[in-house]
């Protein structure tokens, strides 16, 4: 049986005494279990807890350090962009712009169809437009009208 001393015997009671504010059941030391320790246990039970209590810190930051190491080692797998997909939407015949109170679109008309953007569209007539989806977007797929034009090349949100 090992002898303590006074002063290590108040760290001890002060361990015991802040372990169950800080780390409560992953050390196993409820306040009743504290109260108890402080005020009812010898030194050497006290010793034997704080023993028991640095042991798993130990076993815990130990396993802490090593799932990191492992996690750092292990590849992250992450896909490649997805390739937004592009198709001819013909010459543009007529753009018509509709303002509202806090919105502004505009109507193209195509040699393949009409399509409603949202925005102002800066084109003129003869110009190529393309439709091209993309799925980069988390919420689905996000398609837009792309116009090529000497006035201003942009990509216009459907609406």
């Amino acid at each position: 049986m090992t002898v303590i001393s006074e002063k290590q015997d108040y760290q001890n009671k002060r361990m015991i005494a802040l372990s169950p504010l800080f780390l409560g059941s992953i050390f196993g030391c409820s306040r009743a279990r504290a109260h108890t320790l402080i005020y009812e246990a010898t030194a050497e039970e006290r010793a034997e807890c704080v023993r028991k209590f640095r042991r798993r810190s130990v076993l815990i930051s130990i396993a802490v350090a090593l799932y990191m190491t492992i996690l750092h080692f292990i590849p992250v797998r992450s896909e490649p962009p997805p390739v937004p997909k592009i198709v001819r939407a013909g010459q543009i015949q007529s753009v018509s712009l509709h303002e509202a109170a806090f919105a502004t679109s505009t109507t193209v008309v195509t040699t393949t169809g009409v399509f409603q953007v949202e925005g102002a569209v800066s084109s003129t007539i003869g110009d190529s437009a393309t439709l091209s989806t993309d799925t980069r977007s988390g919420y689905g797929e996000a398609k837009s009208l792309c116009v090529e034009s000497a006035v201003k090349s942009a990509c216009y949100p459907l609406l």
